[in-house]
């Protein structure tokens, strides 16, 4: 659910800023916490001393359609979930893109196979281990209890098979009454937003069999094929809205929605216990994400790197906007991912004057320097 209401916020607040500006265009708990919980520390903790080799680039390379989600492997690999494409995509040295994942038809397919030849339906939240290998979610073939599509999480492995490792078979009836887990098969959810906590275990932020169990939003996948609760659920102001932690040194930081009386935010909990609210108008922070503990967000349209002692802006609103020649107005943000040399990359919507809308994947590096990585055509439809 914390994906899907995410892509309604951006609908909603696209259409908005679009007619709005319709008349321009026609003229982290915590070092020790952290540590001793065994859960979502620094990424670096997990970072093999030699990471793998990228993998090979045996798909077709092709032009980006409507990418969404960003991630970043070990050795500085970009992935793109395009759904425009129905594909997962890496970004290759030269500048193209190779299919990772998916046909290019829509569907539900192809476990136990290369991935380049499974049928994929609406990839979203990506998320790269240390080992290699690529996670990303996808809406399923079937209706929940509540009537919304069932989504599965499925992984890439780093020799091109793919398989459901999340959701395969959606049975909340299976799981007993106060259960303290729930097997990964038989997960019901709608949506979700993942994480690689520094193990390399996945963690993911989600509503899971909520009419049977009591689980809280944030879940990690264990050896065993079984979701539980992390330890980020104990934290106290710490509700279902919020998205996956992020752990940097010293705090764990959360994209929160609205809820029990708090609207949108930016949540960090420090090592003192003490936690501060970054409020942000409009929605929560669109993404989060975080390398070598250093953890970075958009918010309030500008990116920002979260640290202990607050916030410091690494990209501004309008560095961002003029970074598109012709640009109107910044209609929103798609992703958010860091590698381990701090080298930031983001996915910006942008309206153009009198020609529509564009989509632009953006570099930033540790020094504040930003170029573009790719962008579309100008498209009278803005999605």
């Amino acid at each position: 659910m914390i994906e899907d209401a995410r892509a309604r916020q951006r609908r909603h607040r696209r259409i908005g800023w679009a007619l709005a500006a319709a008349a321009l265009a026609a003229g982290v708990l915590i070092a020790g916490l952290v540590g001793g919980w065994g859960g979502a520390g620094h990424p670096a903790n997990g970072q093999p001393s030699n990471p793998p080799p990228s993998p090979p680039a045996t798909g077709s390379t092709v032009v980006l359609k409507q990418p969404v989600s960003l991630a970043v492997g070990l050795n500085g690999e970009l992935y793109v979930a395009d759904p425009g494409r129905e594909q997962i995509l890496r970004r290759l040295p030269n500048g193209r893109f190779v299919v990772v994942a998916g046909t290019g038809i829509p569907g539900y397919s192809g476990d136990g196979g290369r991935a380049t030849r499974a049928e994929l339906d609406g990839p979203g939240s990506l998320a790269v281990a240390p080992n290699g290998a690529v996670y990303f979610a996808q809406t399923g073939r079937m209706k929940t209890s509540s009537g919304l599509m069932s989504s599965v999480v499925r992984e890439v492995e780093p020799n091109g098979t793919i398989s459901t490792v999340i959701g395969r078979n959606p049975n909340c009836a299976v799981v007993p009454a106060n259960a303290q887990s729930v097997p990964a098969e038989s997960a019901e959810f709608s949506g979700a937003s993942l994480t690689i906590e520094s193990s390399g275990r996945l963690d993911l932020s989600t509503t899971v069999c909520a009419n049977v169990l009591r689980l809280g939003s944030f879940l990690r996948l264990t050896a065993t094929g079984k979701l539980v609760q992390t330890p980020a659920d104990s934290i106290p102001n710490v509700s279902g809205y919020c998205g996956p932690e992020i752990a940097g040194p010293g705090f764990m930081a959360f994209g929160c929605g609205s809820g029990a009386g708090r609207g949108p935010r930016l949540m960090v909990v420090r090592s003192n216990g003490s936690t501060v609210n970054y409020p942000d108008i409009g929605s929560q922070p669109d993404d989060m994400a975080a390398s070598n503990g250093t953890v970075v967000a958009i918010h309030n349209g500008a990116v920002v790197r979260i640290g202990v002692s607050g916030l410091e802006t690494i990209a501004t609103q309008q560095q961002l906007t003029k970074l598109v020649s012709s640009a109107a107005l910044r209609m929103g943000d798609n992703g958010i991912a860091i590698d381990h040399h701090r080298h930031v990359y983001v996915n910006e919507d942008y309206l153009v004057r009198h020609r529509g809308c564009t989509d632009v994947i953006v570099e930033i590096d540790p020094s504040g320097h930003m170029r573009t990585l790719w962008h579309s055509a100008p498209s009278r439809s803005c999605y």
